[in-house]
C-alpha cells in the first residue's frame, strides 16, 4: 500500500520487481530487526556498488530521505513499511521512529489476527459439517437446561 500527501504522486508500481540484489544493506539491516535510514538520498556513495544501486532507485522518484521498519513475526523478516520524505530533507527523531515501530508491530498483530480468525472460521465450517451429516443424535443445552442445538438426526428422533 502506498499513502501520499496531495499533489505527490504514488510510486508503487514503480517498486515491485526492484531485485533484492539492489538493497543488501537493508536487508541486512531488517534481518536484524533495526530500521533502515537514509538521511539524505543525494549524499549516498555512487563509487559503493550498494549505495549506487540504492540510488539509482530513489532518486528517480525525488526521494530526499528514507526510514524503513522491518516488520517481524516470531524474529522473521515478513515485510517492512516505509516513510520517505519527497519535498524536504526528513530527519527521524528516535520518538518517530518508536512510534513507526510500534506501527509495524500493529500491522503484524493485524496479520496474525486475521490468519487465526480464517483458520477458527474453517474450523467451525468443518466441525459444522461433520455435525449437520452424522447419523447420530445431537443435542446441545446450557447450563439452564435450555436447548441451544439440536441437529437433524435428533429431530428425527
Amino acid at each position: 500500500f502506498e499513502w501520499c500527501k496531495e499533489g505527490i504522486a504514488p510510486e508503487i508500481d514503480n517498486l515491485q520487481q526492484v531485485p533484492i540484489e539492489y538493497i543488501p544493506q537493508w536487508l541486512e539491516k531488517h534481518q536484524k530487526g533495526d530500521p533502515f535510514y537514509v538521511a539524505k538520498v543525494s549524499d549516498l556513495n555512487t563509487e559503493d556498488p550498494g549505495e549506487n544501486a540504492l540510488k539509482e532507485i530513489l532518486a528517480p522518484q525525488g526521494i530526499k530521505s528514507l526510514l524503513t521498519i522491518p516488520i517481524l513475526n516470531n524474529k522473521e523478516l515478513i515485510g517492512f513499511v516505509g516513510f520517505d520524505s519527497v519535498e524536504n530533507y526528513h530527519n527521524y527523531s528516535e520518538k518517530e521512529v518508536k512510534l513507526l515501530s510500534l506501527f509495524g508491530a500493529m500491522l503484524t498483530n493485524i496479520r496474525n489476527r486475521q490468519k487465526l480468525n480464517n483458520r477458527l472460521i474453517t474450523e467451525v465450517e468443518k466441525f459444522q459439517n461433520i455435525i449437520a451429516n452424522m447419523n447420530l443424535g445431537l443435542l446441545e443445552v446450557d447450563l439452564n437446561d435450555e436447548i441451544i442445538f439440536a441437529n437433524q438426526s435428533f429431530c428425527k428422533m
